[in-house]
């Protein structure tokens, strides 16, 4: 080590030692030499009666009014008689098997190509619901389409429009002449 960190560390020393003592000395020793404090003069008595307490008295709250007494519900009416004439409704036809639902769903996404042509804004991806109403020759008679975000009047109608001449191939046969399926623009 150099000579020069040796005196500063021996100077750092003796500083930090002096300011120990000088401490120590005026905690044990400071108060003898502090002036003394002077005494608190006594309140002169004045011509100004003392105050009294002021009393403050609120209102008490206003009673609610009375809640109006509830009417009374109608009576329920009595269960019609309905008279059955012995025929039942015809069975639903069964469900659309795995296969026939993957080659729906692959004409309508083939058939989606034509959708193109609708204007709508370019930056925006359109998610929506077709729901396909057939007739018994397989030719779409009527759609709904539905949709979270709003589609503009222009763009629905376009769709539904093009949707409307699609046809059905021969191999899609959905058992249901309802047909749901969901496209995106």
């Amino acid at each position: 080590m150099s000579n020069a960190t040796t005196d500063r560390r021996a100077q750092l020393a003796a500083q930090t030692v002096t300011l120990v003592v000088a401490l120590a000395v005026g905690i044990l020793v400071g108060r003898e030499f502090c002036a003394p404090q002077p005494e608190a003069p006594e309140p002169e008595e004045s011509d100004c009666p003392a105050a009294a307490p002021e009393i403050v008295e609120f209102c008490p709250p206003e009673p609610d009014p009375e809640p109006p007494e509830p009417i009374a519900d109608p009576p329920d009416p009595p269960p019609r008689q309905v008279e059955s004439q012995g025929t039942s409704l015809p069975d639903d036809p069964p469900p659309a098997t795995p296969e026939q639902r993957q080659r729906l769903l692959a004409w309508a996404r083939h058939q989606s190509v034509t959708l193109q042509g609708c204007q709508r804004d370019r930056g925006q991806t359109y998610r929506f619901a077709v729901t396909l109403y057939l007739n018994d020759d397989k030719h779409i008679e009527s759609l709904v389409i539905s949709s979270d975000e709003e589609l503009g009047t222009e763009l629905r109608s376009c769709l539904q429009e093009r949707i409307l001449q699609w046809d059905l191939p021969d191999d899609v046969d959905p058992p249901q002449r309802e047909v749901v399926f969901r496209l995106s623009l």
